[in-house]
């Protein structure tokens, strides 16, 4: 079975959901290959195949992309310092509001 991004306009959660409901359902069996960019999609998958091009060139059209890595997505995010960074940039950790860190500090220093 080939899924070329099947989640693609769908919300990332329901994206994941059928991404590994559809892996669970090619079984043993059968092989699936899925296409994607969206990597935390590939977290039920047996094995991940990571294609690219070689840094510091440019993309000429030409140049067919490569197998950069293989393994599991959690042997990838260990190993893989590309795979781990296209992971963080598709799923950011939420960053401390400054701000309201300080407008809460402020209020607090004037109810007193």
């Amino acid at each position: 079975m080939v899924l070329d991004e099947p989640g693609e306009h769908l919300d990332p959660a329901t994206a994941d959901r059928l991404v590994a409901d559809l892996l669970q359902a090619g079984g043993r069996e059968r092989g699936v290959l899925l296409v994607t960019h969206r990597l935390s999609a590939l977290a039920a998958a047996d094995e991940v195949i990571v294609m690219g091009r070689p840094r510091g060139k440019p993309h000429d059209g030409q140049r067919p992309a490569t197998v950069t890595g293989r393994g599991s997505h959690e042997q990838l995010v260990a190993t893989h310092q590309e795979y781990r960074w296209s992971l963080a940039q598709e799923n950011p950790l939420p960053q401390p509001a400054a701000d309201m860190t300080a407008t809460a500090a402020t209020t607090a220093t004037n109810d007193h």
